[in-house]
């Protein structure tokens, strides 16, 4: 069985029993329209269901094993993750002003005021960091999930990853 993103029932959700339908012709979201809203969800649906959805099998076959003080992401993963930061998903919560093009996941949810409270979002985040390369944010993640929780196997593992990632990336000079 394919697996489709329901974009019609994201919408509907949203729009109806999420209240946002009303909040737009209040005028609480400026010059965001319903067509717009649309678009982003179609496209959204789109990627979900060309790009992610099709991972979702070698992931569950691959895992994420750490080894040698590393976690290696399933095959694909890393390429998803490229193009959904090329495609400028990453912003999108942004509002287009703040200048948030090319910013690390941390900084943006900073601008839109979200503060998961979770260790395993925030291992998640880690883990993003690590595919994108940027070791020191995924070792600030990873420090944020065990202070929410010091017993977490997964952040410990991903704080190791982004640690030895970032001794390798000195020493080598990349």
């Amino acid at each position: 069985m394919t697996y489709r993103a329901p974009v019609a029932d994201i919408a509907f959700t949203l729009k109806h029993a999420g209240g946002f339908k009303r909040a737009l012709a209040e005028g609480l979201y400026g010059d965001l329209t319903e067509d717009l809203v649309d678009a982003v969800l179609e496209e959204a649906g789109k990627f979900a269901t060309d790009v992610i959805a099709p991972l979702n099998r070698v992931g569950d076959a691959h895992g994420t094993p750490f080894k040698d003080g590393a976690v290696t992401m399933p095959p694909g993963w890393k390429g998803a993750y490229t193009a959904w930061a090329a495609a400028g998903w990453n912003g999108l919560a942004a509002p287009t002003d703040a200048g948030l093009r090319n910013k690390t996941i941390s900084q943006m949810m900073a601008v839109v005021r979200i503060k998961p409270q979770d260790a395993a979002t925030w291992v998640n985040i880690s883990k993003v960091y690590l595919l994108g390369g940027q070791n020191s944010e995924a070792k600030a993640a990873a420090t944020t999930a065990l202070s929410l929780d010091p017993t977490n196997a997964d952040a410990k593992g991903a704080l190791v990853s982004a640690t030895a990632s970032s001794t390798a990336t000195s020493t080598t000079g990349g």
